[in-house]
């Protein structure tokens, strides 16, 4: 074999390599963040193949990775559904107002729940609140959340400033994962939307409100507020990992970890007002309503 011809096959197996640990990583987030609850069935080999637009063998060695380190489990003509790694820590309860830590699914499903459901959202990007969105609403279709209001006010980043992240690694000025990164948020921006406001258009959700702003700076941690009541908090995580520009080249760029970020959580004791946990959430409302009020701008992002 050529010396060209071991390049080249080499440089096709670092980037197979990468788009199967791609996946992978991807899948980890959403199950760590809750996206997929332990024991919810994870997507078929032929769904993640058009979602990450590669091949059934990219996805195998994708989901068998995902399996050797304990976080899918697979039953011979059953399917893969969600686990999490044996860690030794104690699973997150729901019900447990005295964990400090939490993944947004189970607590976002326990708001949707109620009869007004307020969400207030800061966040870099708005996929992981379109991804849960998505669930939840698939819930009040199947009859299990039966809200009459639902009112999400979201605040991103402003489309047209130079956010610290993403960037390319090796050069800052490559003016494309910001780019890149605009238009997913668009796409997430969207596709949250369109799937709340189909409640109230097909009527299972009399009254639907969503709001969305932009601030002039790049969050280092996201917020959700949920009903008035309860905190989560997150910081972003920089990160190095490869991604596929439109044009089709594969960049290493800095990014911000979102889908997948520890989540930390404080809880509203109206029995306790002066808590330390009843004190914090009531000063993140505060920063949140005054940033939204004083210094957020309304955006369309496409619509």
């Amino acid at each position: 074999m050529s010396t060209d011809a071991r390049d080249d096959r080499s440089g096709r197996d670092d980037r197979d390599a990468l788009k199967y640990q791609r996946i992978a990583n991807q899948l980890r987030m959403e199950i760590s963040d809750g996206v997929y609850a332990v024991g919810d069935r994870m997507p078929t080999q032929e769904e993640l193949v058009a979602r990450f637009d590669v091949s059934r063998a990219t996805v195998v060695h994708a989901l068998d990775d995902l399996r050797k380190q304990g976080w899918i489990k697979t039953r011979k003509g059953s399917g893969s559904t969600a686990a999490r790694p044996d860690t030794g820590d104690r699973p997150f309860d729901v019900a447990d107002t005295s964990s400090p830590m939490a993944a947004l699914r189970p607590h976002l499903t326990a708001a949707f729940r109620e009869e007004h459901v307020t969400i207030d959202v800061f966040s870099l990007t708005a996929e992981t609140m379109s991804r849960h969105i998505s669930a939840q609403v698939l819930d009040v279709e199947a009859g299990v959340s039966r809200p009459r209001s639902i009112r999400l006010r979201l605040m991103l980043p402003a489309p047209d400033i130079q956010l610290a992240l993403p960037r390319a690694k090796d050069d800052p000025s490559d003016e494309r994962p910001l780019q890149r990164h605009r238009a997913l948020t668009v796409r997430h921006v969207g596709t949250l939307r369109d799937d709340l406001y189909r409640l109230r258009t097909v009527g299972l959700v009399p009254e639907v409100s969503v709001e969305i702003r932009s601030v002039p700076l790049t969050p280092s941690s996201k917020l959700y507020l949920l009903n008035g009541r309860e905190a989560l908090y997150g910081m972003y995580q920089p990160v190095e990992r490869s991604v596929t520009m439109p044009d089709g080249e594969t960049v290493t760029i800095l990014d911000a970890l979102g889908v997948g970020a520890r989540l930390f959580r404080d809880v509203k004791d109206d029995r306790r007002p002066n808590s330390r946990a009843s004190l914090h959430v009531a000063e993140l409302q505060q920063w949140f309503d005054n940033w939204w009020q004083e210094l957020a701008r309304e955006e369309s992002y496409g619509n």
